[in-house]
């Protein structure tokens, strides 16, 4: 994978393809790079054939809000992301009907509205972002998180 922005566009463009198969509306679209949503706004002459994709999928979805959210606000898909790393099969999708067992608690917890907080050092600004040294606190994945300025190019 060339880098962050084109794996979360990847990312962004199969999630709305199988959301256009199943009827999966009304939709709201969280991704964790900011760069991926000034991109789908903006363009970028890297991505135009996956963003113009990208824009025709939305549009055929009702034009559905596109919002930064934090990582530690949809934890589910990040163990979910993390795991399909280690199966290690380039380019494929998987489609599970049941969430895995592994996410169970996280499911849990995001649909009892549980907090977590995000704390930014000193050190990730190498990455195009600002330096925080505060907690934020963030609600389940629905949530619209607008307080930190960070990228997906962020060290994990």
């Amino acid at each position: 994978m060339a880098n962050n922005v084109k794996a979360e566009l990847i990312a962004l463009m199969q999630g709305l393809k199988i959301a256009l198969a199943r009827g999966l509306l009304p939709l709201e679209v969280n991704v964790d790079c900011r760069e991926l949503i000034d991109f789908i706004e903006n363009d970028h002459p890297s991505y135009t054939n996956m963003l113009s994709d990208c824009r025709d999928r939305l549009t055929h979805l009702g034009s559905p809000p596109v919002h930064h959210t934090f990582r530690e606000a949809n934890r589910v898909v990040d163990a979910l992301a993390k795991k399909g790393l280690q199966i290690n099969q380039e380019n494929s999708v998987f489609c599970l009907e049941v969430p895995p067992v592994f996410v169970s608690e996280k499911l849990d917890a995001d649909k009892g509205g549980t907090l977590f907080a995000r704390l930014q050092t000193s050190n990730s600004t190498s990455t195009n972002c600002n330096s925080y040294n505060d907690i934020v606190s963030s609600q389940n994945y629905s949530s619209r998180l607008t307080a930190l300025p960070l990228s997906c190019n962020d060290t994990y």
